[in-house]
């Protein structure tokens, strides 16, 4: 059995909130399975980051970028080269924590020890 290493989803993002949530709940879910998920729409993406990972975020000089919790608690979380860093932080999924962290123009990394994370991020 062939198996991808990434997928990039265009057009799962937008229109009904329900369907959005739905497509976010597949995503992890194949993400979880070892499969890197890319959901991109017109202006933005976001990343399925599954620990122990770390993800690069483009280099922009900047943007708003929003971390969440995919699975009940995602430990080890860290956000370095934004204006607001994590070191070593929790997060769950009934917290807005994560939300609105500001691109500066430098190399800016997500990682998570264990569990899910959706990285949003801009593409420009």
């Amino acid at each position: 059995i062939r198996r991808c290493e990434a997928v990039y989803v265009y057009g799962a993002l937008g229109g009904r909130l329900d369907h959005t949530l739905a497509n976010l709940q597949l995503f992890a879910q194949v993400a979880e399975e070892g499969v890197d998920v890319t959901a991109v729409d017109a202006t933005s993406a976001v990343r399925v980051v599954v620990g122990p990972d770390a993800f690069e975020l483009p280099l922009l000089a900047g943007g708003t970028v929003s971390v969440f919790s995919a699975s009940e608690e995602s430990y080890g979380v860290i956000e370095r080269g934004m204006l607001y860093s994590l070191d070593d932080e929790t997060l769950t999924n009934r917290t807005s924590r994560g939300l609105s962290n500001e691109l500066t123009g430098e190399s800016a990394v997500v990682a998570v020890e264990r569990g899910t994370l959706y990285v949003f991020y801009p593409l420009s």
